[in-house]
């Protein structure tokens, strides 16, 4: 090895001993193994001599540390590279945070299984970390999610993400007078397909599915009339009346307006993950002759849980670990 030299702990304590510097205490350990600390001037400091001799040994004792990846590809592979038969995995989402946090942590050494005493604790200080981020495709609708816009605000948004709104499957198109057609029942989402559940649902908001053509056309501006019709009704026999206040609202060629209050989008959940297909209601006001327009995203949280549960189903199956919801010790 040349002119190197090598320093080992019972030499770094004579060397300490002779300089009549410190007091030297050697403490037993598991087995043969001992260690050594030093209570050193400085306010009776105790000092681990062991980090100090770890430095110029060829190797650590152990392996220690956190990998931080991208993505769940990267994880899967650095999981792969080090596991053993005690490894295990740790997946949480916390739903409620704003945004949603999604993770998933594998301790690479795990406290061997079982209770008894043949079954020894590990350190647990090798691991991976992956936070799921959320596609800047889906965060830039939760952005705007309920929130009003007034028309040139409503433009430009649906200009920048007109890509992510798709046709609806053909059933739940409108006919001609605007109503949907060929809807099922609304009110058993139980076993129905996801169109069916589409069309459920549009049946039970009283609406219908738009495309990107017509919300494009919608964003590019509308000029508005709102009519007022105030009538009565009087029962003859009772002498009771009834008040009646109606509101229309016409089109600048002074057609009555038919404005769709859903349309579907796709976008991945999480980045690099698959697209989910999210409907979206889409609600307008009318203030004065200006329109004000809101898009509410109809339960992001199931799509948000599914891919998650397919993170974690994946890396489960490609890597044959326990897979434990929840964080680790």
């Amino acid at each position: 090895m040349g002119n190197e030299t090598t320093l080992d702990t019972a030499q770094l304590l004579d060397k300490i001993r002779a300089l009549g510097l410190v007091t030297v205490q050697t403490m037993e350990q598991q087995g043969d193994e001992t260690a050594s600390v030093a209570f050193v001037p400085d306010g009776q400091r105790v000092q681990n001599l062991t980090e100090i001799t770890d430095t110029i040994r060829p190797r650590p004792r152990r392996r220690t540390g956190t990998a931080i990846v991208a993505d769940v590809d990267s994880f899967i592979a650095h999981v792969n590279r080090f596991k053993d038969g005690h490894s295990a995995l740790f997946g949480h989402l916390d739903i409620e945070a704003k945004p949603p946090i999604a993770t998933l942590t594998s301790v690479l050494d795990y406290h061997e299984e079982g209770a008894s005493e043949a079954a020894l604790p590990r350190w647990g200080q090798h691991r991976t970390y992956l936070e799921m981020a959320l596609h800047k495709d889906l965060r830039a609708w939760l952005k705007v999610d309920g929130e009003r816009m007034n028309q040139r605000d409503f433009a430009e948004f649906m200009e920048d993400r007109i890509v992510d709104v798709i046709l609806p499957p053909p059933q739940l198109l409108t006919k001609g007078d605007g109503e949907p057609k060929d809807q099922a029942d609304g009110g058993d989402f139980g076993e129905k397909t996801q169109d069916e559940r589409l069309a459920a649902m549009a049946s039970l908001l009283g609406g219908s599915f738009a495309t990107p053509s017509r919300l494009s056309q919608l964003s590019k501006g509308l000029k508005l009339t709102e009519t007022a019709k105030v009538g009565s009704a009087v029962n003859l026999s009772s002498g009771e009346a009834q008040l009646v206040y109606e509101t229309e609202h016409t089109d600048r060629a002074g057609e009555k307006l038919k404005v769709p209050n859903l349309f579907l989008i796709a976008v991945p959940v999480f980045v690099g993950g698959p697209r989910y297909r999210i409907a979206v209601r889409l609600r307008y006001r009318v203030f004065n002759g200006s329109v004000s327009w809101s898009t509410l995203l109809v339960q992001p949280e199931v799509s948000i849980e599914d891919a998650f549960k397919g993170a974690c189903t994946r890396a489960k199956d490609e890597t044959a670990l326990p897979l434990i919801m929840g964080q680790p010790e």
